[in-house]
């Protein structure tokens, strides 16, 4: 299964495995993490472990305008629907300010 960083945001926050492997039991509880510390991760500080920064990362202006589109809030919806793909996905995918991904309707 390719990786979904949505599971991974999710994981973050609520700290278990999303598949139900560990029953109710929270894994190490005190690394919970909240969910806008999980976005940093997977935004600004996934680009400042690149050294990438000041290109990428977040949206400013000058930057490479990489961003997704999905198709609800996350920061208004349970955390057990972040990273469930049928919940939660993206429409659209931009790199360097270019659509590069359009969801298509399925049946």
């Amino acid at each position: 299964m390719p990786p979904n960083p949505l599971a991974g945001i999710e994981t973050g926050v609520l700290r278990w495995y999303q598949d139900g492997s560990n029953g109710d039991a929270v894994l190490w509880p005190a690394e919970r993490c909240t969910l806008e510390q999980m976005l940093d991760t997977f935004t600004i500080n996934g680009a400042k472990s690149l050294s990438l920064e000041t290109i990428s990362g977040s949206i400013e202006t000058g930057k490479s305008a990489d961003f997704i589109v999905l198709n609800r809030n996350i920061l208004g919806i349970p955390t057990k629907l972040i990273g469930d793909p049928k919940q939660t996905y993206v429409l659209f995918t931009y790199f360097c300010g270019r659509k590069i991904f359009e969801k298509t309707a399925t049946k």
